[in-house]
């Protein structure tokens, strides 16, 4: 019924999207220089945070992370800031995603935007904020995933079982 954002290509013999990550190209000196990439979930996302000078931004293109993404991002980065939709999918990907970063070796930060909208939605009419945002909404994943497994539990069992799967990621 709606019209969407964008539409995924498939794969072919010769262009496979898990190797490749959206706006890598144009942001791969930003991300040396400043040694952080911001992985967002779509490319409207990476397009808006280009636009408003965040230029080491990136987005697998229209595939899960892989590990060969994680790989580029390992030779130009030392931290990678994600910057995930706030619906429920966007969570799931944000948790998935900053363990397989987290695993392999890189410092995971999560930017958690207000208002529930996703990054192209939030800074389009917020293009100066980011820097206020970045500040006051960005954790580092441990604390930021154990805040979440621990949120609401109540039984010494279920507060067992999220602690030892939280010291596993530490």
């Amino acid at each position: 019924d709606g019209i969407a954002k964008y539409l995924n290509t498939g794969e072919t013999e010769i262009f496979t999207k898990g190797k490749f990550l959206f706006g890598y190209y144009q942001g791969y000196r930003e991300i040396a220089t400043e040694e952080t990439v911001f992985l967002v979930e779509g490319n409207p996302d990476a397009i808006r945070l280009h636009q408003i000078g965040k230029r080491n931004t990136v987005a697998p293109l229209g595939t899960a992370l892989t590990i060969d993404q994680i790989h580029e991002l390992q030779r130009r980065a030392q931290t990678v800031v994600i910057v995930g939709d706030t619906d429920d999918a966007g969570v799931k990907a944000v948790e998935k995603n900053g363990r397989l970063l987290l695993q392999n070796g890189l410092n995971v930060r999560v930017m958690v935007l207000p208002e529930g909208k996703d990054p192209d939605e939030y800074f389009q009419t917020r293009q100066h904020e980011f820097a206020e945002c970045y500040a006051n909404n960005t954790y580092d994943f441990i604390p930021w995933i154990a805040e979440k497994q621990l949120n609401g539990l109540t039984s010494q069992a279920e507060i067992s079982k999220a602690i030892k799967e939280v010291a596993g990621l530490i």
